[in-house]
């Protein structure tokens, strides 16, 4: 009997075959979706321009353009010209409520970051696949429903567990993808579902542009993740969980199943088993490992903060940039649109350098240069409005980068 661990295996039968490419842009498809919900609320909640007449009738003054009298919307006679619809403009969220567009937008980024934070281990106890149906169907549902919603309030509210629910989808699908794929192909991997991310941005500023309300967006974006209901048709559970919760004959059917796909099945050995220890079919000696682990040595825990930190730098500024792009001027969906495609390049360039000089001064040396580019744009003059426009691309060109790399560093 030959005990083999999983990255052995993925050594004989292939770290990157056709079967596992197939898995990646599957993956990678996935994340159109879940672009679309990220920056739903940039387009869903967009500024509408209207005319603000008098309430009393009063024919003496002209209509106030995009203002409101006393900044108070209750003081108007509003005529919006605007042919789009937002929840803005049917709510009247303008002047002195204008703030509650990015509360939504707030409330949001709290159901994602509270996903995070409580439930991301739930793949870990019910296994990657379930718990990414499971989080799919309710990001379709709560997303779906908040575009029927009656109040801002009761959207507010589906949107607060749609972001639970997408945060889980983005993790676990993330996770659910490296653990596919050898060792030797998961920078590779997880940049490329990065990039679908980019390409996705670019898709819904399209898909935006063509709708009538905010509604119709909302309920479109949502139905479109549908089709991945079937992905349990199309890919297994994760071997290596299932080795992990020593469930090694359903590990072992689903990596010589992949072995056959990629063409590599007669290169197994006759008689093999998996081993997570790598060398021994003793596993009763293995530890659970949880989050405390984090926290178990002083070196281990400084490692942490600092993971925290880049990831906390990288999001505030990569989404910040992102859903500030349609306020930069000119069309919102054009600038929103080329503010995800210019990601691409990004992505390819963090591509090719990421296993020449390693993850973290990848990571580290994108993160200056986007901080830099950013930090020099607030002691410009006003009047260097190009130099100012080439610092912001190469800021988002890096800070997309460094993003990229935080989720494989």
């Amino acid at each position: 009997m030959e005990y083999l661990s999983i990255d052995d295996i993925f050594n004989i039968i292939g770290q990157f075959g056709w079967n596992q490419r197939l898995y990646c842009i599957g993956f990678s498809v996935l994340q159109f979706f879940l672009a679309f919900h990220m920056l739903l609320n940039v387009f869903t909640g967009l500024d509408p321009t209207f005319k603000c007449f008098a309430r009393d009738g009063s024919s003496k003054n002209e209509p106030l353009i995009n203002q409101c009298i006393e900044d108070t919307p209750q003081k108007c006679s509003l005529t919006y010209t605007t042919e789009y619809k937002s929840f803005a403009s049917e709510w009247n969220l303008i002047c002195n409520e204008k703030y509650k567009v990015a509360l939504v937008q707030s409330i949001w980024m709290g159901g994602v970051m509270t996903g995070a934070l409580v439930l991301g281990g739930v793949a870990d106890v019910i296994g990657r696949l379930k718990t990414l149906m499971m989080a799919l169907l309710g990001t379709i549902a709560f997303e779906g429903f908040s575009a029927f919603a009656p109040t801002l309030v009761v959207m507010a509210m589906l949107r607060y567990l749609g972001g639970i629910c997408c945060a889980l989808v983005i993790l676990v699908s993330f996770v659910f993808s490296q653990e596919l794929v050898g060792m030797d192909w998961r920078s590779f991997c997880g940049i490329f579902i990065a990039m679908s991310f980019a390409v996705g941005i670019g898709v819904f500023s399209a898909l935006a542009s063509v709708m009538d309300t905010w509604r119709t967006l909302t309920f479109i974006c949502s139905v479109s993740g549908i089709v991945f209901l079937i992905l349990p048709c199309y890919i297994p559970e994760s071997p290596r969980w299932l080795a992990s919760q020593g469930r090694n004959d359903e590990a072992k059917e689903i990596l010589e199943g992949m072995a056959r796909r990629n063409g590599k099945f007669s290169n197994l050995p006759t008689n093999w088993e998996i081993s997570v220890t790598g060398n021994s079919k003793d596993e009763s000696d293995k530890k659970p490992q949880g989050v405390g682990l984090l926290v178990s040595h002083p070196y281990v825990l400084l490692l942490t903060l600092i993971q925290i930190y880049s990831w906390f730098v990288n999001s505030a500024t990569y989404y910040g940039l992102t859903i500030a792009a349609s306020n930069l001027g000119g069309d919102a969906y054009v600038s929103t649109a080329l503010s995800g495609l210019i990601e691409i390049p990004a992505c390819v360039v963090a591509i090719g350098i990421i296993d020449r000089i390693g993850r973290r001064l990848t990571l580290c040396g994108f993160m200056m240069i986007g901080g830099s580019a950013c930090l020099c744009i607030q002691f410009l003059p006003v009047q260097f409005v190009n130099v100012k426009t080439l610092l912001a691309l190469c800021g988002k060109l890096s800070i997309s980068a460094s993003f990229s790399v935080c989720y494989i560093h």
